[in-house]
């Protein structure tokens, strides 16, 4: 059985981040799945998370088909790991959503599209995230686990080996990779 090059080489890159990019666009085909075939309508927080997986994904791809030396691949981890946390964190706060007593879920506001249209893009940001009681409903399991709580499983995978390829033994950062 052959053997996976080393990620120091450009094919070992390219399919560490490839591996890495067909994680999010699961991630993603399952939230569009969700959405357009069981009729999930996503809540703003939902939404804030998929922004946040975009923005991991896009580095994700570009180092799958820009194959970087180390620094690259540095630069690349940490933008996709960053994104990733930023998602763990909003899956995160969705799941707290979901486990408080219905008495202390913040109140309903509106969707995240009609904030963004109607304030600057702060304020809405700022008002999805304190008033999301619509977050708190779980619209259903798999597994025993609520679709934030995989979506947060999903960021945390992405964020661990970014966060190993970002802390590995470093190298000279401006080297080439071996062919």
């Amino acid at each position: 059985m052959p053997s996976l090059p080393p990620i120091s080489s450009v094919a070992g890159t390219r399919i560490f981040f490839g591996a890495l990019t067909l994680l999010a666009g699961a991630m993603l085909a399952t939230a569009l799945l969700l959405e357009y075939v069981f009729e999930l309508a996503p809540c703003s927080l939902c939404l804030l998370q998929r922004g946040a997986l975009l923005l991991a994904l896009a580095p994700l791809a570009a180092a799958t088909a820009h194959g970087p030396g180390r620094l690259g691949g540095l630069i690349y981890a940490s933008g996709a790991g960053l994104a990733a946390i930023a998602g763990g964190a909003l899956a995160g706060y969705h799941l707290r959503l979901q486990h408080l007593p219905a008495e202390q879920l913040p109140e309903c506001g509106p969707g995240l599209d009609y904030l963004l249209q109607t304030l600057p893009p702060f304020e809405a940001l700022t008002r999805a995230l304190t008033a999301s009681g619509e977050c708190g409903d779980v619209a259903g399991r798999f597994l025993g686990l609520s679709i934030p709580a995989w979506t947060l499983i999903g960021f945390a995978l992405l964020v661990l080996p970014c966060a190993g390829y970002c802390l590995r033994r470093p190298r000279a950062l401006f080297s080439e990779p071996q062919q």
